[in-house]
């Protein structure tokens, strides 16, 4: 049962991932409660990390968390994007999918620092 719902959950990112590839991005202003796939700009407002997994909020006219599990994280680590040296301030961009409360890392590209 345990396997079956690893599975069906692998699935599921599979295909998220597949076809949000093919989602033209659109600014966090027009999602309002939506989901879909969005990019984001503004300046780091928190970074906190539990069990590996990274939450990160920005802010510009509103404020948004990006959630960037263990495996997207050590992604970015290779790419030589450490989320550990993430500091308050610093301006990032954001790209992921967003649940209408949040956004979700889809692979090692979705965060980059602006500055």
């Amino acid at each position: 049962m345990k396997s079956a719902l690893v599975f069906a959950s692998v699935f599921s990112i599979v295909l998220l991932a597949f076809f949000a590839r093919s989602i033209e991005p659109r600014p966090i202003e027009g999602i309002e409660g939506e989901t879909g796939f969005v990019e984001f700009a503004g300046w780091v407002a928190s970074v906190k990390e539990s069990n590996g997994h990274y939450f990160v909020v920005a802010c510009a006219k509103e404020c948004v968390s990006l959630a960037v599990f263990r495996g997207q994280a050590d992604r970015l680590r290779e790419r030589s994007l450490d989320l550990r040296t993430l500091r308050k301030g610093q301006r990032v961009s954001f790209v992921g999918v967003s649940d209408g409360s949040g956004m979700r890392c889809l692979n090692e590209y979705c965060i980059e620092v602006l500055s």
